[in-house]
């Protein structure tokens, strides 16, 4: 980036073919040169910014890894424009914040779904009954989301419904049987508080910043500090994900 002669994409190209070639000659360069490649390595990840560690990074699974290293250099491309939207920045994450919502919430859910399309039925369409701090609508929907996102693989905003599963399971005192008594059961465990706050700050930050814009994030500091959060977040729910898994030796 301190390569780019200007603010073209052109320039950025030109700016990244050594790296490119480096990245190429990567295995040739280990071989001979190890010490040298080591150095190389230290190098990368002193440029880091403060608002990320490496040790986050390396936690991530290979997939939401790139996507997080993507992000930064957009972020550090962006950040040294003036008066620009540096909201391109978080959009590598969306897709793996999703991804791993979606499994999170098969996970744990997944094995609790009855086998029997009738018993389903009754299950993703329990009686709502008595005072309950949302309307009859809002669990109407969540139940249906979470019918297609179980059954179909075709839900709706996974990481508004992983949030609306901790959230009632935590703070939620309807008396709701069916897929509601089963989030009860799945999402109500040690840590689970931490993992809705983490996943309600970034999915606001998304709806106000990044869906819809309806505040520009132009102010390299903040937009870090949440690029940051994001980061966290995804390795949260990796980690998550991999410790409700049916390979992992143990559970939450």
């Amino acid at each position: 980036m301190q390569a780019m002669s200007g603010g073209e994409f052109s320039h950025l190209l030109r700016a990244c073919a050594p790296a490119l070639q480096t990245l190429v000659d990567e295995k040739e360069l280990q071989e001979a040169a190890p010490l040298f490649a080591e150095a190389i390595a230290r190098d990368a990840k002193a440029t880091l910014p403060a608002f990320v560690d490496q040790a986050t990074l390396d936690s991530l699974p290979e997939t939401a890894r790139k996507a997080a290293n993507e992000a930064l250099l957009m972020f550090d491309f962006l950040s040294k424009r003036d008066d620009v939207n540096l909201a391109p920045a978080f959009t590598a994450l969306l897709g793996p914040l999703d991804n791993a919502a979606t499994a999170l919430v098969n996970l744990r859910l997944g094995p609790l779904v009855p086998g029997l399309p009738a018993d389903q039925r009754t299950w993703f369409e329990p009686f709502v009954q008595g005072q309950t701090a949302r309307p009859a609508d809002h669990y109407k929907r969540v139940a249906q989301n979470l019918r297609k996102t179980l059954l179909f693989q075709s839900g709706l905003m996974p990481l508004g419904l992983l949030r609306d599963c901790f959230d009632f399971a935590l703070n939620d005192k309807a008396k709701i049987g069916g897929v509601f008594g089963s989030v009860k059961q799945a999402f109500l465990y040690t840590g689970s508080r931490k993992v809705l706050e983490e996943v309600t700050a970034v999915y606001d930050f998304r709806n106000k910043h990044i869906a819809h814009q309806e505040s520009p994030v132009s102010d390299a500091k903040p937009a870090g500090l949440a690029l940051g959060k994001w980061i966290r977040t995804l390795a949260l729910l990796s980690a998550a994900v991999a410790t409700a898994s049916p390979n992992s030796s143990s559970q939450p």
